[in-house]
């Protein structure tokens, strides 16, 4: 468990210096999992992960990821036959299953939930990470469509939080459906314009 941080120390902030400006503070290093709630309540009182109603990305979405992933073993396996051997296209044949399951267990393992205090966002099947933002550490709110998401109707929502060009400390929840995607981001938006914004 880890908490990004800008600032620390009561050191003024120099945004014109372009040297380290950021910590990363690790709460837990390792810490077994039905711990974790416990431990964010004691640094987010207001935060309750047993409550949370956690709400899925667009399903369709695996369409996507799959034809993503299913361009780049293709080409990859084209290239490696042709400079390298040919039994290199027994790579396309065992990675595009591999593909196929990755997409789906990405979009089943991906999810956000919008609470009384705060934003989260969940992805990864393999390596799982939940990021949390309250809603006063909301600097930024926007709504992004790739070309890619017009054509299928959808977009992805994207929450910049203090200091997030110094940490990268973004969350960007992908594809969503158009409408749910300008529900979610008008949400956060008149959310975090009713509190004060904090560093």
């Amino acid at each position: 468990v880890e908490l990004q941080t800008i600032g620390g120390g009561g050191e003024e902030i120099d945004l014109e210096d372009s040297g380290p400006r950021t910590q990363g503070r690790w709460l837990a290093p390792m810490i077994p999992t039905s711990r974790v709630p416990k431990l964010l309540r004691e640094v987010l009182p207001q935060a309750d992960l047993d409550d949370v109603q956690w709400r899925p990305i667009a399903w369709r979405a695996w369409r996507r990821i799959f034809k993503r992933w299913a361009v780049l073993v293709a080409i990859s396996t084209l290239a490696g036959a042709v400079f390298l051997d040919p039994w290199a296209a027994a790579f396309g044949t065992a990675a595009m299953p591999l593909a196929y399951v990755h997409s789906h267990l990405y979009v089943k393992h991906a999810g956000y939930a919008l609470t009384a205090w705060g934003l989260l966002f969940r992805t990864g099947w393999w390596e799982r990470t939940t990021k949390i933002v309250g809603y006063g550490k909301i600097q930024t709110v926007g709504r992004e469509e790739s070309p890619f998401d017009r054509h299928n109707d959808m977009a992805s929502v994207r929450v910049d939080t203090a200091g997030a060009e110094m940490i990268g400390h973004t969350i960007v929840i992908p594809y969503l459906e158009a409408e749910v995607a300008a529900e979610v981001s008008r949400h956060l938006y008149e959310e975090s314009s009713r509190r004060n914004f904090r560093l």
